[in-house]
């Protein structure tokens, strides 16, 4: 869930130096979509491989010292008649903080060198087979080049030394791996997240995490290469491993699983080994985060309010759960509320219409032919599973990381991607921005609280759909498959800003045009009451706005089509791809979504509902499950999540206990306040 990419040119090609290097720099900077957490850069010489990396975007790296430096060796040896290479990474942090720079890529470990997308699931279980292995980091990549390193001394040929640590490695991964010792980059992917392009007249190969990116880089050799050798990047596929020569760059694709060191581009062993150099200080680069007091779960739990008698013996709708803080509900005199009396069965647009659809979508040369946006939660994942596996289409998976998909939810993305060979785009948002964002209106929200002005909390998450649409024509897609089913739809958030828009059954998500207003004028209205409001976070929750509510949702969802069951989404994930749940809850609903159980714990403190009273009581009407059941799993549904609540809360910077005493001494609703 990063980005990576290379360049490698033979002088011989006659390439002049400053195009290679704005090559590098152009690559190096599109590759920041993937990851803006940390960068880093490796340039491999004559005798050395130098490696600069620090815990900054691309961006800002691209200004450093440690990055002049690679750029000027890799240049003065190209200039001299060698190999002009240079590889670079953009992270995304999801094992180890990137405070400390040996969890930042390139990782290196004995003589190997490896740049790395993705995520290794099984990592701990790796650490804990191999007692021959020495653990020193957190990053999970560090599996990864140990069982390299190892093999490699232990006398097993390159590429078989490759072979078999990918083999060991579950999820969707990438790697680029290099060694002190040898002449060839290998890399590989399960996944299909690697692409590369290749110009032998020119001498030049490069590769990357995307097909977009490497074309975006080609615009500027467009003079060069002329109309008849076109710039389509090709795709490494999850059986094949790419080699490319350290001496003249030439790339040669090759099976996975190569054993025989003559499958390789260049298998003369370099000697004497090239020293790996390291040029960053090993210290944090980024000015720290707000301090604040980080308290135990025992803490936090102490100062969490639960009670449930007291939520329980509010008056609720004879027929659903919704209880009488609602907004706008009413109840007859059989104490049935209108959004049960009003409520039209959801007419599904059934299989056969479903497959209809994947009939005109898909490839007929077996080409990528949809969109499939995955969070990392049980629907999303479901519906990969069900796009490739029972629709027949090759689909693209796509994810939005914002600052607040949980690192399960990464994980799960990881297993899906790589279980199904599925190609991941990853939009990585400036995510100490996004959660600098957050903190300021969590803060101005803790200073007045106000139920209708929590969904700023989740504004930053809104370009979600602006990128999916952007994906789509970039890649020339057929249709975007979400998976959002109606049964989510909770109606209160806005209603709480006196927007009664719970009737519209057309959208899924959004609002018709004079609810948008009258949301706009709430806003407005609150924004002037609470000043603190008023900070650098309205440019991006503008944005979210814009994306969200007017953005043209050119999409289907699955849900739409077939009917949505629990239990054959757990039953399918959890047997199927050893999905992984939360500890701090028995839902499976929310858990990869860091803001969930800090709202939730809001809304059911405040007003005695959460979102699971609003799913069930959908299910009710639906007649997925009785008014008895949904009564108990809300019941549990809604504990606390207390190891999440800290996660928010610590991620944000925000005082988690502070947090608690505003939330806990806010006004209650009526009926909430006390029997």
């Amino acid at each position: 869930m990063c980005g990576i990419f290379g360049v490698m040119a033979s002088s011989s090609g006659g390439l002049p130096v400053e195009r290679l290097q704005a090559l590098t720099r152009t690559l190096f900077l599109k590759s920041q979509t993937r990851g803006k957490d940390a960068s880093g850069v490796v340039g491999v010489l004559d005798a050395d491989i130098l490696v600069h990396k620090e815990a900054r975007m691309a961006a800002h790296l691209l200004k450093s010292p440690g990055f002049s430096e690679v750029l000027t060796a890799a240049s003065a040896r190209y200039s001299g008649g060698g190999m002009f290479v240079i590889a670079g990474h953009t992270r995304m942090v999801t094992n180890g903080t990137e405070d400390n720079q040996h969890n930042n890529q390139p990782v290196i470990k004995g003589q190997v060198v490896v740049l790395h997308n993705g995520i290794i699931v099984n990592d701990e279980a790796i650490w804990a087979a191999r007692a021959d292995l020495t653990r020193e980091y957190q990053v999970d990549t560090e599996a990864f080049a140990a069982m390299v390193d190892r093999s490699v001394d232990a006398g097993e040929g390159w590429p078989r030394a490759m072979a078999q640590a990918f083999a060991a490695c579950q999820g969707a991964n990438t790697f680029a791996v290099m060694h002190g010792g040898e002449n060839t980059v290998l890399l590989g992917t399960s996944n299909g997240s690697l692409y590369h392009w290749s110009d032998p007249t020119l001498g030049l190969t490069l590769f990357g995490s995307e097909a977009h990116i490497l074309q975006q880089a080609l615009q500027s050799l467009k003079d060069l290469l002329g109309s008849t050798q076109g710039t389509t990047p090709q795709q490494v596929k999850p059986t094949q491993m790419l080699a490319i020569s350290l001496k003249d760059g030439s790339p040669r694709l090759i099976p996975a699983g190569a054993a025989d060191a003559s499958a390789v581009s260049d298998a003369t062993p370099c000697v004497p080994a090239r020293g790996i150099r390291v040029l960053s200080a090993l210290a944090p680069t980024h000015p720290p985060g707000p301090a604040v007091p980080r308290h135990s779960h025992a803490e936090i739990e102490r100062h969490m309010v639960f009670d449930t008698e007291r939520i329980n013996a509010l008056r609720r709708c004879s027929r659903c759960l919704l209880p009488e803080t609602f907004p706008f509900i009413r109840f007859d005199g059989a104490g049935v509320c209108q959004f049960c009396l009003q409520h039209k069965p959801l007419a599904l647009r059934g299989s056969d219409a479903l497959k209809q659809l994947a009939d005109r979508a898909r490839s007929a040369n077996g080409q990528q032919d949809c969109l499939v946006p995955i969070s990392g939660g049980r629907d999303s994942c479901y519906g990969l599973h069900y796009v490739k596996k029972e629709l027949g289409l090759n689909p693209v998976a796509y994810t939005y990381d914002w600052g607040f998909v949980t690192d399960l939810a990464r994980r799960n993305t990881s297993r899906m991607c790589g279980a199904l060979n599925v190609e991941h785009i990853l939009v990585a948002a400036d995510i100490r921005q996004k959660r600098e964002n957050v903190r300021k209106n969590v803060s101005a929200w803790l200073h007045r609280p106000e139920l209708s002005m929590i969904p700023l909390f989740m504004a930053g998450d809104k370009a979600f759909f602006y990128h999916a649409s952007q994906i789509q024509k970039q890649m020339g897609l057929g249709p975007i498959l979400f998976s959002m089913n109606w049964l989510e739809k909770t109606g209160f958030k806005t209603g709480f800003a006196g927007v009664n828009d719970t009737g519209n059954h057309e959208k899924t998500y959004g609002l018709g045009a004079l609810s948008q207003l009258k949301l706009i004028g709430h806003y407005g209205m609150n924004f002037l009451s609470n000043p603190r409001y008023i900070n650098g976070t309205i440019p991006d929750t503008l944005f979210g706005y814009l994306s969200y509510y007017l953005q043209n949702k050119n999409y289907h969802s699955l849900f739409d089509y077939l009917p949505w069951s629990q239990t054959t989404i757990e039953d399918t994930l959890i047997g199927g791809y050893d999905w992984e749940t939360s500890p701090d809850t028995k839902s499976t609903w929310r858990i990869g979504d860091g803001t969930a159980p800090f709202y939730n714990y809001i809304y059911l403190t405040i007003a005695g509902f959460s979102e699971h009273d609003t799913f069930r009581s959908n299910q009710i009407r639906e007649g997925m499950i009785d008014r008895a059941t949904a009564l108990r799993e809300v019941n549990e549904e809604n504990r606390p999540r207390v190891e999440s609540f800290k996660w928010y809360c610590d991620t944000v910077g925000i005082d988690a206990l502070a947090a608690l005493k505003a939330i806990n001494g806010a006004p209650r609703l009526r009926g909430v306040e006390g029997r």
